[in-house]
């Protein structure tokens, strides 16, 4: 019976966050430059929507840890950590905008 041992399944799963990351971040600026073609509106209006931006820093997030997990020196590591704390952050701070733009 073969062993699972010779997996590395942390860095298959670090990796996964990652591309899954870019796949996201791809998907959406797809389909905002869809809406904004159809609505003969800009790119950078469309993306400035707080659910895109949202949408956009959660994406950053799972990109930051995927690559921060894969990371092979302290320096990398802490260095994803911060990226990924800068794009919670701002999520975060894109949420806030859109729930209080909600109760208006």
């Amino acid at each position: 019976m073969p062993s699972l041992n010779l997996i590395d399944w942390g860095n298959l799963l670090a990796n996964t966050a990652w591309i899954v990351a870019c796949a996201m971040a791809l998907a959406l600026f797809s389909y905002a430059s869809w809406e904004a073609s159809q609505r003969g509106e800009k790119l950078r209006d469309r993306l400035a929507q707080p659910g895109k931006q949202i949408a956009l820093g959660l994406a950053g997030l799972l990109f930051s840890a995927g690559v921060a997990g894969a990371a092979r020196t302290p320096l990398e590591l802490a260095a994803w950590t911060v990226t990924g704390l800068v794009c919670l952050a701002w999520t975060i701070q894109c949420w806030l905008k859109l729930r209080a733009a909600r109760k208006l």
